[in-house]
């Protein structure tokens, strides 16, 4: 059995001259599902003709030119049962994202409120090592202009996830709902199930589309390099998929679903040092495995969300934003955002609160205090 803090095929490229030793691992990413591809964690919109839109980050082995150096890098759980993490969803008013409507895009609403929760219901070992048992709920609710709806019929979704706003009888309110239920080893994936409801807008060179969409999406079967999963549209809007299979390449892979918490098991010194790591994750809404390059965001990182700079001054100040780690992910193509990046509280405080002791050691919990993926800014609430 692997020791669990051990990625033996996650190779990282470092150009240095000499090699040094990482302690720990990383790896994570997001991503969108659309027509042409789209992200997360993600976490995000959903629904796109035929597809849908979810969160991302994936895991992989990259093949090192000349003159690098491989650096292994390693996952620590950091976290203990019955953990609970809010977080508030808002729009990222001040344009961090890059976007072009591209056909067959999620619109971006004008504005987003909704919350975000992650649990953890069990973590314990067995013969594959660590064991997480986690739950992921998003509640979103979206405002566009009655305009955009290009006419639909909004009695064709079900009342609770549509509400006209009292104070703007020009604005109309789509509700999103999401919630990933994962069972998972560090370096593996052992069920996933996704429930995702609600209505979007889907921009066509045609015209604007409103999509109400119903689903689960189940993988029980994660095995010989393969995840057999099927995806069951309960309003009918989509064919069902029963039994699909998608070729994951390699014996040490994540899901989607996950990735947040994977990202949390990294030792973020050693992703600074590496410079960068790619990963590999299944995606089972989408039917599709994703690659990711995850790294370390410096100060001086121009295209660093200013919303959640902005938020962070304005809730913990300079000097705590300050000692924040964050890391920036792409995930390849995307219709919404070239970037992702995430906030860590990396402190080992004197209290003991935000350290755990895994595997005969204690490590930071890592945190996730404020993320911006696409256009929404998640905000962990009650931090310090």
């Amino acid at each position: 059995m692997r020791g669990e803090n051990r990625f033996p095929q996650a190779a990282v490229k470092k150009e240095l001259t000499s090699v040094s030793e990482n302690k720990e691992g990383n790896g994570l990413s997001r991503r969108k599902i659309g027509k042409k591809g789209f992200p997360q964690l993600e976490i995000r919109r959903f629904f796109m003709k035929k597809t849908i839109i979810t969160a991302i980050i994936l895991l992989f082995a990259l093949s090192l030119a000349a003159c690098t150096q491989t650096v292994q890098v390693f996952r620590t759980i950091r976290w203990e049962e019955g953990e609970e993490l809010v977080y508030d969803i808002t729009k990222d008013s001040q344009g961090s994202y890059k976007y072009e409507e591209v056909d067959g895009a999620v619109k971006i609403p004008d504005n987003v409120v909704g919350t975000m929760t992650m649990t953890v219901n069990k973590a314990y070992k067995d013969d594959s090592g660590s064991v997480s048992e986690t739950t992921v709920e998003i509640d979103v609710w979206n405002t566009y202009r009655v305009s955009a709806l290009n006419g639909f019929d909004l009695t064709k979704i079900d009342s609770e996830y549509v509400r006209y706003d009292e104070s703007d009888t020009e604005a109309v309110q789509l509700r999103t709902t999401l919630r990933y239920e994962t069972k998972f080893p560090l370096y593996s994936c052992a069920s996933v199930k996704v429930s995702g409801k609600g209505a979007v807008i889907v921009v066509y060179k045609s015209g604007n589309e409103v999509e109400f969409n119903d689903y689960t999406a189940v993988c029980e079967k994660f095995a010989d390099k393969k995840a057999t999963y099927s995806l069951t549209f309960n309003n009918g809007a989509h064919e069902n998929v029963e039994n699909a299979v998608i070729d994951l390449g390699n014996t040490e892979f994540t899901d989607n679903t996950a990735l947040m918490y994977v990202i949390r098991s990294l030792d973020l010194s050693a992703l600074k040092n590496a410079g960068s790591v790619s990963f590999v994750a299944s995606d089972i809404v989408a039917g599709a495995k994703r690659t990711v390059t995850v790294r370390t965001s410096a100060a001086s990182d121009s295209l660093r969300p200013k919303a959640v700079e902005n938020l962070l001054l304005e809730s913990i100040g300079e000097e705590e934003k300050n000692k924040l780690t964050v890391v920036r992910v792409s995930g390849g193509n995307t219709l919404r955002g070239s970037y992702n990046y995430f906030y860590f509280d990396v402190s080992e405080d004197e209290a003991g609160k935000n350290v755990i002791h895994s595997s005969g050691k204690t490590v930071a919990k890592n945190r996730i205090v404020a993320m911006q993926q696409g256009y929404m800014v998640f905000m962990l609430r009650n931090f310090r």
